[in-house]
This record gives structure tokens, C-alpha cells and sequence, in this order.
């Protein structure tokens, strides 16, 4: 009777899960994430629990062989069972008489139904070993290298009519890794991309620079004896496009924020109002000492690693000034609400130069039991051309076939060709602290005790030939991440 109970509350555990999991990434994600892939039309949808239920319930009923390795019978043969076959495949594999511990697959057109696999290895699974029909993989060796990192990271093809089924199950140092890793990638291809699209460049001409994290037991790019021909500079931050995600909620903080952004909006001049139906308040021509004073005095979250050094980007972009003013142009500035801002009145809860700007809703991501919420996203891709006074229309026909204005170097190429290839932008938000969730989301209401300040930052690739990839190039003392230990395991 009780293991009967508790194969109920576990095929219910199952059942919750396959639901989640449903909701967390359905059919239509799949294809929107790939606009391009080159058959749609068979990716195929999940199928009803009811039917899953079936399976599982077959494995379980099997106690004999819900979880084995795979046996050998006295004439050699290898037999395959309707439960999990449990493998071990490394490179000292181990050897016995009645079973094989190793990843063996039956003879093709021999078996009569698909065997189930639990592969356990480290080295050869890491590096690259192909598993037939693989679907779901749990990781948990790390490295503070990016090149093995990469090397690890190659889990699935996409595989005809199996889209949508593939998992990865990682711990979160692992999950940081990856993102960082993936961020750099993508930095390095967009920069590459910049420099084909300018046509001014050849690659002797222009030395591409990769991303280094500032904690090398993080991730550092790649073992030392392999970085022969790399020039190590402590920072760069031309081309730095960042917007904040991660809110602390403590009340003080939070309304210091916003009386620091009213007073420093409401101090500056060259306001314009001609994007208010957009949604859109507009500064141009800031100096950079008032953007200097209002990032100082702003306070972000500890744990946002892209922000938690803005003291170190100030002195950067102070020195680049002074060594050569002629880098970057004054600041433009756009606060980002809602179409159709209305005129403040005395009832208004905030007045920004006349006007009374709705707070954005964005919700959780995830949140923490120390108050800390991951929103995911902040900034909308228009909001990086507020500034160019454009109509969505209008800057829709800049893009070029299948291109899209989230793209980072189709943003840098159409400011460039308005002029503002070397203007600094600053893209400040006010986020309801009431923020919900759309019905069956997976996302969590916001609940903060006061509304959020949040801000996107851009300072501009600067690709200058003459330069040789180091003009802008500054040592500066790096703050450290203090909660990043290094998991490192391929010594």
C-alpha cells in the first residue's frame, strides 16, 4: 500500500513538472527564436500527459528493472530492458563478466523497442562523445576557462521532430559562465560584423577585442601558453551597451533614486518634447560632468556585475576625454515611459520638466529571499534610437533584409549614419513597483515597497583604423566580484 502511494505522489511530481516545463518553453518559442529554420512546419508539440503517463507507468511497474546496467547473458548477448540502463562511460572503464558498464547500443534492426540510457562520465562526455537520441542533460563540471567552457557546451543539435524535448539542467556558477561566455561571443561577432559592414577595415588594420572577465578565477579566456600573440589590456568599455536588470528592494534606497533622477532630469536644459507620443522625453548635448555627478550619487544593486564598477567606466571615459577630446560628443539622454505622456498637474505623483511620465511595468524573472528581483530585460529595442527623433515607420525602412533593430551593429550602423556614431547615450526608466504578471505566465509580480529607477547606458564603438584596436585602451583597478569562487576542475 505505501509504495503504491508513493509511486502516486511521484508520478504527480512528474506531472507537475512536465506541466512547467510545457509552459517554460512551448512550440511557438521554438519558432520564433528561429525565424529561419528551414522546416517549421514538422516541429512537433508536446504530447498529452495522459499518453506520457502510459510510458512512465510501465518503467515503474517493473521494479526488477526500473534502474540497471546492461546485462550480459551466458551466451554473450546483451539485453535490453524497458527501464533505465545505468552507464558509466570515462575514460578508465571497467570491466566485468555479467554486465557492461559502458555506452552500448543494440544492434541496429535487432531491437524491438527504444532502450532507455542514464550516462554517467566525465572527460569523454565533456568533450564531445555523441549520444544517440539524447535528450535531457545535467551539468555540473565546471571551468574557468572560456575555450573548454565552449568545447562543453556543444549538447544538441537540433534534431528533425525532437525541437522542442532537450534540456540542460545546470547549477548556477555554471549558468553565470555560460552567459558571460555567450555575451562575449556575441560581442566579439558584432564588432566583427561592424567592421565588415564600415568597409573600411582589414583585419591588420583593426585588432578585435575579447571581453575579459574581471575576476580570472570567473572565467579567463584561455590557458596562458596558449595567449602567445594576445595583448592584455585591464579595460576597454568602447561599445558598452548595458541596461540594469537586478533590483535590491529597500525602500530608502529606492526613493533615493527617484528624488536623485527628478532633481537631475528637471536640472538640465535642452529639453524637447517632440517624442512625447512615442513615449519619449529627450535631452541632447549633456556635458559629461552632470552625467558624472548623477551616476555617482545613483545607487545600484551590489550584485549587478555590469554597474557595480561605474566608478571605473567614469574614470575611463574621464581620461579618454582628456587625452583626447574629440573621442565622444556630449551626452543625449531620453527617459522612456509610455506613448502619450500627459502635462502634470498638482495631483501628479512625479513632474519631469512639465510633464507627468507613467511608470513601465516589468516584472520578475526571479527573485530571492534577500529582496533581490532579475527582471530579464529592461530596454525595448527602439528605445537606443529615441534620440534620432524618428517614427517607427520611418525607422523601420533604415533596416536592411533581415535585419533587426535589437541587432547591436544595426543600431551602431544607423546611429553612425545620423551622426551620432560617437554620441554617449543614457536611457533612464521608472518601473511600477505594482508591476503583475500576464495570466499563465511564468514570470512573479514585482511587489517592491517603491518604485525602481532603472537605466541603459551606451557608450560608442569607436573602430578608428589608426587606432589599431587600442586607443581606447586604460589600466584601471578593477573591483572584484566577492562571491565568485573558482570551481575550476580541469587543473
Amino acid at each position: 500500500m505505501q509504495r503504491a502511494q508513493d509511486k502516486y505522489e511521484y508520478v504527480k511530481h512528474l506531472e507537475e513538472i512536465y506541466r512547467r516545463e510545457r509552459l517554460d518553453f512551448k512550440r511557438q518559442s521554438f519558432l520564433d527564436g528561429m525565424p529561419q529554420y528551414s522546416n517549421p512546419n514538422i516541429v512537433p508539440d508536446y504530447p498529452k500527459w495522459a499518453d506520457v503517463r502510459e510510458e512512465v507507468q510501465r518503467v515503474l511497474d517493473d521494479k526488477d528493472n526500473y534502474v540497471s546496467t546492461i546485462k550480459i547473458d551466458d551466451n554473450g548477448e546483451l539485453q535490453y530492458h524497458h527501464g533505465f540502463h545505468m552507464v558509466v562511460d570515462n575514460s578508465n572503464p571497467q570491466v566485468r563478466k555479467d554486465e557492461q558498464l559502458r555506452l552500448i547500443y543494440p544492434d541496429k534492426g535487432k531491437a524491438e523497442f527504444t532502450p532507455m540510457f542514464i550516462v554517467i562520465g566525465g572527460n569523454t562526455l565533456s568533450r564531445g562523445l555523441t549520444l544517440s537520441g539524447l535528450i535531457t542533460s545535467y551539468f555540473t563540471r565546471a571551468t574557468s576557462q572560456a575555450d573548454t567552457l565552449m568545447q562543453m557546451g556543444r549538447w544538441f543539435g537540433y534534431r528533425q521532430k525532437y525541437e522542442i524535448f532537450p534540456r540542460v539542467w545546470l547549477t548556477n556558477i555554471i549558468k553565470e559562465r555560460f552567459d558571460f561566455m555567450s555575451q562575449m561571443v556575441d560581442d566579439l561577432r558584432e564588432e566583427i560584423t561592424e567592421m565588415s559592414e564600415r568597409g573600411t577595415f582589414a583585419p591588420e588594420d583593426y585588432r578585435p577585442k575579447v571581453n575579459y572577465s574581471p575576476s580570472l578565477q570567473f572565467l579567463r579566456v584561455t590557458a596562458n601558453n596558449k595567449m602567445q600573440s594576445a595583448e592584455e589590456a585591464e579595460v576597454d568599455f568602447t561599445g558598452f551597451n548595458k541596461q540594469t536588470v537586478l533590483f535590491k528592494n529597500d525602500a530608502d534606497t529606492l526613493s533615493a533614486n527617484i528624488r536623485l533622477t527628478s532633481q537631475f532630469l528637471n536640472g538640465l536644459e535642452t529639453f524637447s518634447d517632440t517624442n512625447i507620443e512615442q513615449g519619449y522625453l529627450n535631452w541632447t548635448d549633456v556635458p559629461f560632468e552632470k552625467i558624472c555627478n548623477y551616476l555617482e550619487a545613483f545607487h545600484f544593486a551590489e550584485e549587478d556585475t555590469a554597474f557595480n564598477n561605474i566608478s571605473g567606466l567614469l574614470k575611463w571615459y574621464k581620461d579618454i576625454m582628456e587625452s583626447d577630446p574629440d573621442s565622444f560628443t556630449d551626452w543625449n539622454i531620453v527617459f522612456s515611459t509610455t506613448s502619450n505622456i500627459p502635462i502634470a498637474n498638482r495631483d501628479s505623483a512625479w513632474n519631469i520638466k512639465g510633464y507627468a511620465p507613467r511608470a513601465i511595468t516589468r516584472t520578475a524573472k526571479m527573485k530571492s529571499s534577500e529582496g533581490l528581483a532579475n527582471i530579464g530585460a529592461l530596454r525595448a529595442p527602439t528605445d537606443l534610437y529615441a534620440d534620432l527623433n524618428l517614427s517607427t515607420s520611418e525607422l523601420n525602412a533604415q533596416l536592411r533584409e533581415s535585419e533587426r533593430l535589437a541587432q547591436q551593429h544595426v543600431m551602431r550602423r544607423i546611429r553612425y549614419e545620423y551622426n551620432y556614431g560617437k554620441t554617449p547615450l543614457l536611457v533612464i526608466y521608472r518601473i511600477d513597483k505594482d508591476s503583475k504578471v500576464k495570466e499563465n505566465s511564468k514570470r512573479q509580480n514585482l511587489e517592491f515597497s517603491e518604485d525602481i529607477i532603472g537605466m541603459n547606458l551606451l557608450i560608442p564603438s569607436q573602430l578608428n583604423p589608426d587606432s589599431n584596436g587600442k586607443k581606447h585602451v586604460r589600466k584601471i583597478r578593477i573591483k572584484r566580484p566577492e562571491n565568485l569562487e573558482d570551481l575550476d576542475q580541469d587543473e
